[in-house]
């Protein structure tokens, strides 16, 4: 399948003879090779290394020698040779024997793993692990040579109500084309990548910090006349930077990423579509405009009556468990003065980090067992009603007592009601998680993993909390019509969670084909944009 191209040669490289099935594999007669050099037929740049190949076998007769180099074949296209040389005597002369195997198909799926390992799967930019490689590089370069580079981090604006209200697929698409856009804006020898969801980052290598702001200010206009037409749509988009100079000074690649994201959320928090350049201060003011500007918000929000309540309905997929009323999961909202409705992933971790979780925790569960009760006198069944717990309330008895007696108050059936955890809330507090959940589990109450398999240990730790359900988390899910990979861990999780006697739950479902590869592995419910996007509770109260 792969024969051997086998060359005689002398000291100097001249052939005296080859195989014809040899010749032919590189696209020549013997007849044309006979008789000239070899080192003709390998590429320039990896000539030096065939010539000292040659030395080696010359100098050392009866050892053999091998190298991997690259042979222009007549056709103009470049083949991968391992080379295997050794001097052999013949009639008076010192020949050399080289042995070429074609590797040139191993050598192209080694060069697109390593691309896949460090390149984004969607926009095809360098990804988060090489971008801090490269990063890591540019460090040593400043203080070797006291050069200066400049980072940038760039967040897009409000880029998650695209998501919200159109779709992953759409933002997606939007993702792809920016970057495109973007990949015109940096040097040869400057770094582009896409740090993870809406967030980009660019190295500007021997670049000073005035010239590289006058470079990030060009850029940031090109992304505010960037437009994505969709349908009937024409979406616009502006863009948070952040700007980090790198010199000799430079602490090390975690500090000046941090540095450069603390710039960029300063950015956002003077009113977003701006330049922010940091500077030793910038951190105590981020937190105070960022975090202590929601810590604040959020009692206000309270006390205005401001936080709603959404669902998203969750659909059995197999014969075997159909419901008997509604399922679904309860979403909160915070809606802002100016009308806008905020998603809890901005304001949550100001209320994780100043203790105001267990408040909003509290809320929601008051709120939403309220609504059960009213839906109950609507003759409207609801067999299932899944509610986010926070990390911190894990644990925390005061707010056990509150759903015991918020249960009781409001006549709810325990079973109705199935608690979400994450994985990562579960594993950071595993024995108050346990028995917080085992507690609840007592009176009926279920219990499902969120997010899992986005942790390191999984599985392993899955076996010491009591769960009932699994929600395979959705960056898995939303790829498994379009990667084997992605479908094959999917199947995985769904797997061990059946033989472990758990319930599955798909995210981020969004297209008839996603839909159909979850019903052939049998998973056993779906959740997602195809299925039902999120509406205010209210419309069922209504």
């Amino acid at each position: 399948d792969n024969p051997l191209i086998l060359f005689t040669i002398d000291q100097n490289g001249k052939i005296h003879s080859i195989n014809r099935r040899g010749a032919t594999q590189i696209g020549f007669s013997s007849e044309e090779l006979v008789g000239s050099s070899v080192l003709k037929l390998v590429v320039e740049e990896d000539r030096e290394e065939a010539l000292s190949l040659i030395r080696r076998c010359a100098s050392t007769p009866g050892t053999r020698h091998q190298l991997t180099l690259r042979k222009s074949h007549k056709d103009g296209n470049v083949i991968w040779l391992r080379e295997t040389g050794q001097a052999i005597r013949g009639r008076g002369n010192s020949l050399m024997l080289l042995a070429c195997e074609d590797v040139t198909e191993t050598h192209q799926l080694s060069r697109q793993l390593s691309y896949q390992a460090t390149h984004d799967n969607l926009t095809g930019l360098v990804n988060r692990w090489e971008f801090e490689r490269r990063l890591t590089f540019l460090l040593d370069d400043a203080r070797i040579k006291k050069s200066e580079h400049i980072l940038c981090y760039i967040d897009l604006d409000q880029f998650k109500i695209i998501n919200d209200t159109y779709g992953h697929k759409i933002g997606d698409k939007l993702l792809t084309q920016l970057s495109h856009m973007l990949k015109q804006f940096v040097g040869p020898n400057d770094t582009l990548a896409r740090l993870g969801g809406d967030e980009f980052a660019i190295l500007l290598e021997n670049c000073s910090l005035s010239s590289g702001w006058r470079s990030v200010n060009s850029l940031l206009k090109k992304i505010q006349e960037f437009r994505f037409p969709w349908k009937e749509h024409n979406f616009q988009i502006s863009a948070s930077i952040g700007i980090v100079q790198i010199d000799e000074l430079s602490q090390d690649a975690d500090t000046l990423l941090s540095d450069a994201d603390t710039a960029c959320y300063t950015a956002k928090d003077e009113g977003r579509n701006r330049i922010h350049v940091y500077s030793p201060d910038d951190k105590l003011l981020s937190e105070r405009r960022g975090q202590m500007q929601w810590a604040n918000e959020i009692p206000r929000a309270l006390e205005e009556n401001r936080f709603e309540l959404f669902f998203q309905t969750i659909e059995p997929l197999n014969d075997g468990m159909p419901e008997k009323g509604l399922s679904f999961e309860i979403l909160l909202r915070m809606r802002m003065r100016d009308g806008k409705l905020i998603s809890p992933d901005q304001f949550f971790p100001a209320a994780e980090r100043y203790n105001l979780s267990a408040t909003l925790d509290k809320w929601v569960i008051s709120n939403t067992f309220s609504s059960l009760q009213q839906l109950k006198s609507k003759t409207l069944h609801v067999s299932q009603c899944s509610i986010n717990l926070s990390g911190m309330s894990l644990g925390n008895e005061n707010l056990l007592e509150f759903i015991l007696a918020e249960i009781e108050k409001n006549d709810i059936d325990p079973r109705s009601i199935c608690f979400e955890i994450t994985e990562t809330a579960a594993i950071t507090n595993l024995n108050r998680a346990a028995g917080f959940i085992e507690k609840l589990k007592e009176k009926g109450i279920l219990f499902a993993l969120d997010d899992f398999g986005t942790g390191l240990s999984s599985f392993a730790y899955l076996k010491q909390l009591a769960v009932d359900k699994l929600k395979i988390d959705g960056v898995f899910v939303k790829e498994i019509d379009t990667s084997p990979i992605q479908l094959a861990m999917v199947k995985s999780i769904n797997d061990v969670g059946h033989v472990m006697g758990l319930q599955t739950i798909a995210e981020f479902v969004e297209t008839p084909e996603i839909l159909q590869k979850l019903k052939e592995i049998k998973v056993d419910y779906a959740q997602g944009y195809y299925i039902a996007k999120p509406r205010p509770l209210s419309e069922l109260l209504n």
